[in-house]
């Protein structure tokens, strides 16, 4: 077994690695960019939504079968 050959091997291996990983965390950062906010052009087309009013007192949203 040649060590020499086996360091030079493991060496490149080792670049390798090292550039998937920088490209992965590239990949990373971008997708926390994206989820933190949207880009500007889906703002611009939306309208601004208003609160709808509550109605006054109780109301049910099922309905009770008392039998």
């Amino acid at each position: 077994m040649d060590v020499a050959k086996l360091l030079d091997q493991l060496r490149k291996e080792l670049k390798l690695l090292d550039a998937a990983i920088f490209s992965l965390e590239q990949l990373q950062a971008d997708l926390e960019r994206e989820r933190r906010a949207p880009p500007p052009r889906i703002h611009k087309g939306r309208p601004k939504t208003q609160s709808t009013p509550q109605p006054d007192g109780p109301h049910r949203s099922r309905r009770r079968d008392d039998g």
